[in-house]
């Protein structure tokens, strides 16, 4: 944190530097990966001062506050240390699954806890929200402040780097509004909920010292205020739909079993749930598992194309019915929630519903007959 400190007041320094040098026309000429070196030093103490601003405001939960500086510091010592390209890798890890999402996944798979899972994902959407409406506020600054200092060529550049942050946490979000869109919404009204109460505060404030409003009012409207912004604060369970039973109720391929058959069926899977990019089979490994989709999407590599498979679709069951190994490779496009089957467990649920092995081996041909037209 000292090292930071000094990183940022060293950017300031320089920023104030650079400006004395231009309005007096003097000092050597900078070259352009000296501007590039300032102008993200500044650009990065420039993003740690909106997350102080916004800690100062109280329009942010208290619980990112730490991870929110850690970040907007390491942005600002890779800066320092590493040049461009130091702060890219410095800004591609701060939207990076870390160690943390891995053991809440493990629980989740093996353990079926939840909870974990739940309040990383939860925290991660607040993160988003947050990084989004940070970033759209760099780029009028490069602008004002950069931009007259450091030249337009510099400029260009920083907006450059800003625009693919904003392009990544998009995507970042998109990908968790497609699985959890109410949720998404809630906590989008959260967030604005509490600007709302920022800028009433203010309006107490200002009545308060030109005499407006005396002491007691003041005092029992700021304390509405904290309260309502206590009420904002706290965090919405984000539910990650754990009910297996229901889920393999609504799948097309189970929708004519019994109560009891469903109850079997659920006691075979295995909740899975798997982030963007995770890959879920791999073309050339054994077959070992099939997956139906229960929500999100996934994405199948075919040559020539691809195809993208949401709820209610099966995915894997080919190598299963005909042992044979994997024949693409299979990754999640979003956040998906699947239920994972074993192939001895498939095989031996198969063996005593017929039925469902007739449904299944109908979906294997149709889509051995689509990969044969893909080849062709």
């Amino acid at each position: 944190r000292v090292a930071s400190a000094t990183a940022l007041a060293e950017a300031r320094r320089y920023a104030e530097r650079i400006d004395e040098a231009a309005s007096a026309g003097q000092g050597r000429e900078l070259t352009d990966k000296e501007r590039l070196s300032l102008g993200l030093l500044t650009l990065a103490g420039r993003e740690r001062d909106i997350v102080i601003e916004r800690m100062r405001a109280r329009t942010v939960s208290a619980a990112l506050l730490p991870s929110l500086l850690a970040q907007a510091e390491t942005l600002l010592d890779r800066a320092r240390t590493g040049g461009w390209s130091e702060y890219q890798r410095a800004a591609k890890q701060t939207l990076a699954f870390d160690w943390k999402f891995g053991f809440a996944q493990f629980l989740h798979r093996r353990l079926h806890a939840s909870g974990p899972l739940e309040r990383l994902l939860a925290r991660r959407f607040e993160m988003l929200f947050v990084a989004r409406t940070v970033l759209e506020e760099l780029s009028p600054f490069i602008d004002s402040k950069i931009v007259p200092i450091l030249g337009l060529r510099v400029g260009e550049v920083l907006h450059e780097i800003v625009d693919r942050r904003q392009e990544a946490v998009a995507a970042g979000l998109d990908a968790l509004r497609l699985q959890y869109p109410l949720y998404a919404e809630s906590l989008e009204r959260r967030l604005l909920r509490k600007i709302a109460l920022r800028q009433e505060e203010l309006e107490y404030i200002v009545l308060f010292e030109d005499g407006l409003i005396g002491p007691e009012l003041y005092d029992n409207l700021r304390r509405s205020v904290d309260a309502d912004r206590k009420e904002a604060d706290r965090q919405r369970r984000l539910d990650l739909a754990l009910n297996a039973r229901e889920l393999v109720g609504e799948l097309p391929l189970f929708a004519d079993l019994t109560g009891e058959q469903l109850t079997e069926v659920t006691k075979l899977l295995q909740p899975l749930f798997v982030i963007p990019g995770e890959q879920v089979i791999r073309r050339g490994a054994p077959g070992d598992a099939v997956y139906f989709v229960a929500s999100g999407a996934l994405e199948v590599s075919l040559p020539g194309r691809k195809v993208r498979l949401g709820r209610g679709d099966v995915v894997g069951e080919m190598a299963l019915l005909h042992g044979r190994p994997r024949q693409s490779d299979v990754h999640a496009i979003s956040y998906c929630f699947l239920l994972r089957l074993d192939v001895r467990a498939f095989q031996g649920f198969l063996a005593k519903h017929p039925g469902i092995r007739q449904n299944i081996e109908q979906v294997a041909a149709e889509r051995a007959a689509a990969n044969a037209e893909a080849v062709a």
